[in-house]
Order: C-alpha cells, then sequence, then structure tokens
C-alpha cells in the first residue's frame, strides 16, 4: 500500500508541474521563442523560424498538425487560401523587385520558385487531372535579410 501511495504522489507532483507548463511560464524562464507555430486558418498554420533579431526568416505555411510525437503526412490546402495568406505575411509592395520565376514538374507534382529582392517563395501543388480542389502542399517563404542569410549560411555543412 505504500508504493502505491508514493506512485500516486509522484504521480500527482508531476501532473500538477506539467499542468503549470504555459507559454508564459515558459518565455519567462527560458527566452523569447526562435521557432513558433500559429494558427492562421481552421486548420492551416505558419511555422516562423527567427533571426537573431528576432525578425521572421523563414515561414512555412502548412496543415495544422495534432501532435509533436506523431508524424503526420502534409494534407493538401486550397491554393486560394495559401496564396492570400502568402499575400498577408509578404504583400507584393514589400517583395522587392520581381527577379527569376521557375516552375519545375514532374510527374503531376508542379514546384513555383519566386524569387523577389526581399523574399524567395516555393509553391508546390499536385496537378493531376481530374484537379482537386486542395491540391497544394506546404508553402515556404524565405527572407533575404542580413541576419536570415547568416543563419541559413550557419546550418549549410561545412
Amino acid at each position: 500500500m505504500r508504493d502505491l501511495t508514493l506512485w500516486f504522489g509522484v504521480f500527482m507532483f508531476s501532473a500538477s508541474a506539467a499542468a503549470q507548463t504555459t507559454a508564459d511560464i515558459l518565455h519567462n524562464r527560458y527566452a523569447r521563442p526562435t521557432r513558433e507555430e500559429m494558427q492562421v486558418r481552421p486548420g492551416i498554420s505558419i511555422t516562423v523560424q527567427y533571426g537573431r533579431d528576432l525578425q521572421a526568416c523563414e515561414i512555412r505555411v502548412h496543415m495544422t498538425t495534432r501532435s509533436l510525437l506523431i508524424q503526420e503526412p502534409d494534407a493538401p490546402m486550397l491554393p486560394e487560401i495559401v496564396t492570400e495568406i502568402i499575400n498577408e505575411i509578404a504583400p507584393m509592395d514589400e517583395r522587392g523587385k520581381p527577379g527569376m520565376k521557375m516552375n519545375i514538374s514532374a510527374g503531376c507534382n508542379v514546384q513555383l520558385i519566386e524569387e523577389y529582392e526581399r523574399v524567395t517563395i516555393t509553391r508546390s501543388s499536385h496537378e493531376c487531372l481530374p484537379l482537386q480542389p486542395a491540391r497544394e502542399n506546404p508553402a515556404l517563404l524565405v527572407f533575404k535579410k542580413p541576419e536570415c542569410v547568416e543563419m541559413q549560411k550557419a546550418r549549410l555543412p561545412k
């Protein structure tokens, strides 16, 4: 019986410690996050990677995942919703001068890479006929600020 009481006490302590782990507590204890995930539409999130200056460097638009433990395949999204979100994050007048635009097709998969002076936008979709309404894969926005370029170079293998 004593072992059961001890086990129950350990369980209750663990449960109360986990219940106190809020975003505010973690931010106050450690620091501002270098990466965050935010829901921007029902079922759609963005994951933002920040530079040392806390400016967004990379933003991934994707379906919201339910768990960190379970790897979920990326479900397709509606292209018009992805376009809407990209335009909110990087409006046309803030992207800078347009540069190279590349369209890569491999079977049913199409990847569009659009270079601008301040950001590169990569989108991918499944274009097999008949077209499905939800066919857009996760999109990626990579900003070209000096802080971001340094961070991206630091991750490259030496």
